[in-house]
This record gives C-alpha cells, structure tokens and sequence, in this order.
C-alpha cells in the first residue's frame, strides 16, 4: 500500500491506496515543530495494521519534510520514497530508494 501525505501550511492529509483505490484518509493539524519520533507515533497510531510499502509527500512545510524526511528513514524492510522536493529521499532500510518523474502533460 502506498501512503501518501500533503502537508500544508495548517493541516495535514495523509491517504492510504491499495492500487488507485483510497483505502482510509485523515487530516490532522500541522505540527511544523514536531520530531521525526513524534510524527512516527501519530502516523503508526492512524495506519495500525496497514502494510505501507511506499511514501509519497508533497509539502509547503520545509521543517515539517525535513521530520518526515528523518521518519522514513527509519523504516523497517521494503520502502519507496516519492517526494515533491528536489532533496535527497532519505535511505530506507534493506531496499534501494526511487523517485518518481511527474507525468507528461500533453496539451
């Protein structure tokens, strides 16, 4: 399954997809000056059983990407990291990190 998390200026959205289906969706507040642990605990907390094989975040949060970004790299076996910044995905443990390329728009 694929979480994907929006972080804006006031609220958080994360989404969970099995495929292209919406499988479970939350908005919490935005806490820009929360810890990579801190953050752990909510998200774990929201997923409960739910196998997350892969990241994608988009954010208008620059300390807040930063804790995800710590986050993630703790992850334990396979995970794949998308994010709409240009820095670095963090290294997760025991599987090779990607990046996705946006698609081609036509017009």
């Amino acid at each position: 399954m694929l979480l994907t998390i929006d972080i804006g200026n006031t609220n958080t959205v994360l989404g969970v997809f099995d495929g292209e289906t919406l499988a479970d969706s939350w908005r919490v507040r935005t806490m820009a000056n929360a810890t990579a642990d801190e953050l752990a605990f909510l998200y774990r907390g929201l997923l409960g059983e739910y196998r997350i094989e892969g990241v994608s975040v988009c954010s208008t949060v620059p300390a807040a990407l930063r804790e995800i970004r710590r986050m993630a790299a703790g992850c334990s076996g396979t995970c794949r990291w998308w994010s709409s910044s240009p820095a670095p995905a963090p290294a997760c443990r025991s599987s090779s990190t990607t990046r996705r390329k946006p698609a081609p728009t036509g017009s």
